[in-house]
């Protein structure tokens, strides 16, 4: 079975190829042909996460963040461009089940909040999912801990209950 860093990187799209399908889903449309690429992937990064990979398969993708803020995209999303002068950034991708849901802002401007709120959630259980996996690694050494010393050590093992709400 594929670990969750292989299943990550291989539902992920480089950024460019992104744009290119955007455009493409809107090519028929004339007011397309004025699209920039560089505006298309900007408005990718702001609605969804962008991942930066590695040609290096055993290196996990990490997520970007202020992306928006911090930097330009040049060559229609090819390229990540700091405007503190750190390194541009060449390796851009999203995910490619997220697409769809660009593709839907642009034509449903009304719904965008909608939509766009279904993507944070989606990333939301993610990582609650992550998180959640990564305390059971951390109840099975705290129960046996409990049971060589014959009391609870404390807060190990307390139940996870989100502070937010999505649905208000």
């Amino acid at each position: 079975m594929p670990s969750r860093e292989q299943r990550l990187q291989d539902a992920l799209m480089p950024l460019a190829l992104a744009v290119s399908v955007v455009r493409s889903k809107f090519a028929s449309d004339s007011s397309s042909a004025t699209w920039h690429p560089n505006g298309i992937a900007t408005f990718i990064a702001a609605v969804l996460p962008i991942w930066e990979y590695s040609d290096d398969s055993s290196q996990q993708p990490r997520t970007l963040l202020h992306v928006v803020r911090d930097a330009t995209f040049q060559e229609g999303g090819r390229e990540l461009r700091f405007l503190d002068g750190r390194p541009s950034k060449f390796h851009l991708a999203v995910q490619a089940d997220d697409i769809c849901r660009v593709i839907d802002m642009l034509q449903h401007p009304d719904r965008a909040v909608r939509i766009r709120t279904q993507v944070l959630r989606a990333l939301a259980d993610g990582v609650l999912r992550q998180s959640l996996q990564s305390n059971k690694q951390w109840e099975a050494p705290a129960a046996r801990s409990e049971a060589s010393c014959g009391r609870p050590l404390g807060g190990l093992r307390r139940e996870y209950r989100p502070h937010y709400r999505f649905d208000r």
